[in-house]
């Protein structure tokens, strides 16, 4: 008897291969069969006609470890289809993946997570704190190496499938270590780039693929992007070079968002995230003890606006020192790698004012201009003041161009860059259309609207693809045997919701998804099921 059979749907079976007609029969959370021939014998038959049947897909980049325990439902990635996350990237996974995978199997979750350890999180752990690995260039001792590298195998042998790293402020020489001991267990590096967020990208990328072809290591470069007008074109050299690469027998590929704009905050944040970073003001970290409406006062009041302004630009000032004093100390493939700091003046986008849409998309200095207003904050603040605190606003725009040619190249896959929520957060941090949209804008813009992807090759990108890259043996493709992560969807009527307007809303068309052959999303609606697991990679 089967649990469930998936009977009259277009098979896209995540290889690339054209769709074809069949049925598909689930027992005890696995591919029982897939047939042309009719499928006898179910607890519950799922009629498929017209809609396409595909492995649930898998979000190549996500940071879903900092919430899944306490969003175990996972509905804002379920609901996209996504069945299992990549988790701990930006070299932000903790070592201990056996105690990770415990606590989820005692709180349960709803989909899977294949788990990164990161090199900036276990740095953190030996050099005690964030607040010291993220401001300091900090060469690693011999014994520190040691350590490190106990750790990676710590979390290499609980099942970790490989390291990632943001590497800002680590020597190549420790990465290099580091992803050698990755590598001896069949592990893969992902690299959020030094040079990830500005003029410097080819430089990162160059850096990347000297550390993969030092050590053999698999290289996946994170969020493949050009960012701001000056750099927009890059994505087509990296891609070129990444291209090369692999023909020279470089185990190299990339991932992407599929969106315009960065990711979204609440301007206020910028202000109000004293003795941060900027990049964690931009990300809205660490956010006072202070409700919505106190925010709003201070940004109200003058002179409590002007003390923040002034606590904002010594930020800015103290991060320039810092980057040219890494400058200074890194070895030349990474300096030449390190972009200069944030400047927010000339780098920062108003993404959606609801009483100047005017002004949409556009930088604040341009902004500042029209306005006849000096400082470009000065005109930010304005912004914020007249829609009443729900300015959303962005760190630079995309190029369509750019985003289309990466997705063309076979070897880019989707990765959401977000965390799993089970519902939307506080309005002074805002829910992310990346969040809520990623794989439904491919589908729907880039395939159902557009046709700059067939279905079959989107699919593979957000399947097959990462499962190959990370291991994964037993997913990513509808096969018999292997285990039933499946998504069914409407290929006429799949939209996406998440828009710059209305950021958490779920997308239309998808009304079934199983994870490890539990059904957790039921004609559209969350059955409450958790049968998600934290993976081992493959030995």
């Amino acid at each position: 008897m089967y649990d469930y059979v998936i009977k009259n749907g277009k098979i896209i079976d995540g290889t690339g291969n054209p769709w074809f007609k069949a049925n598909i029969g689930v027992i005890d959370g696995k591919i029982a069969g897939i047939s042309k021939l009719t499928i006898v014998g179910a607890e519950r038959s799922i009629n498929a006609e017209g809609l396409i049947v595909a492995p649930g897909f898998i979000d190549s980049h996500t940071h879903s470890d900092s919430t899944v325990l306490t969003n175990p439902r996972c509905e804002n990635h379920v609901r996209q289809g996504v069945t299992t996350n990549v988790s701990g990237m930006c070299g932000t996974g903790d070592y201990k993946v056996e105690e990770f995978r415990n606590m989820a199997q005692k709180k349960g979750i709803a989909i899977n997570m294949a788990h990164m350890v990161g090199m900036n999180k276990i740095r953190e752990l030996m050099y005690g704190g964030r607040d010291r690995t993220r401001w300091r260039v900090i060469k690693s001792t011999e014994s520190e190496v040691e350590e490190l590298k106990k750790m990676v195998s710590q979390a290499m042998e609980e099942g970790a499938f490989g390291i990632s790293s943001s590497m800002w402020n680590m020597y190549s020489e420790d990465i290099l270590e580091l992803c050698d001991v990755a590598v001896s267990y069949g592990g893969c590096f992902d690299l959020h780039s030094r040079g990830n967020d500005g003029q410097t990208l080819i430089e990162g990328l160059k850096e990347g693929l000297l550390i993969a072809e030092k050590t053999g290591i698999p290289l996946n470069y994170s969020h493949l992007y050009a960012r701001h007008p000056a750099n927009w074109g890059k994505t087509v050299e990296m891609i070129r070079m990444i291209a090369e690469s692999r023909k020279k027998g470089l185990e190299v590929t990339c991932d992407v968002y599929p969106t315009l704009l960065c990711m979204p905050s609440n301007p206020i944040a910028l202000f109000e995230c004293q003795g941060g970073t900027m990049s964690g003001r931009i990300h809205s970290y660490p956010m006072p003890d202070k409700t919505f409406e106190q925010m709003m006062n201070d940004m109200k009041d003058n002179e409590t606006y002007e003390e923040l302004k002034k606590d904002l630009d010594k930020c800015y000032e103290k991060e320039a020192m810092l980057i040219h004093e890494k400058r200074e100390k890194l070895p030349f493939v990474a300096a030449s790698a390190m972009p200069d700091v944030r400047n927010l003046r000339t780098q920062y986008v108003v993404a959606h004012s609801k009483s100047h849409p005017e002004f949409n998309g556009k930088y604040i200095n341009d902004i500042a201009v029209a306005m006849g207003i000096e400082d470009p904050l000065d005109a930010l603040r304005k912004i914020i003041l007249d829609d009443e605190g729900t300015t959303i606003g962005n760190t630079g725009a995309f190029r369509e161009e750019d985003l289309i040619a990466a997705l063309k190249a076979s070897f880019t896959s989707i990765g959401s860059d977000s965390s799993v929520l089970d519902a939307p957060p506080p309005p002074e941090r805002l829910g992310s259309w990346r969040s809520y949209g990623s794989f439904s804008i491919v589908l729907d813009r880039y395939v159902r609207q557009l046709g700059i992807l067939s279905w079959e090759e989107a699919i593979r990108k957000m399947t097959s693809l990462v499962a190959n890259r990370i291991g994964l043996r037993d997913r990513g493709v509808l096969r018999e045997g292997n285990w039933a992560d499946i998504v069914v969807f409407d290929p006429k009527s799949i939209k996406n919701n998440a828009t710059w307007e209305t950021p958490t809303r779920y997308p239309d068309g998808i009304p079934y998804v199983l994870v490890n052959g539990q059904m957790v999303i039921d004609e559209g609606e969350h059955t409450g099921a958790l049968p998600g697991k934290v993976l081992r990679r493959p030995m």
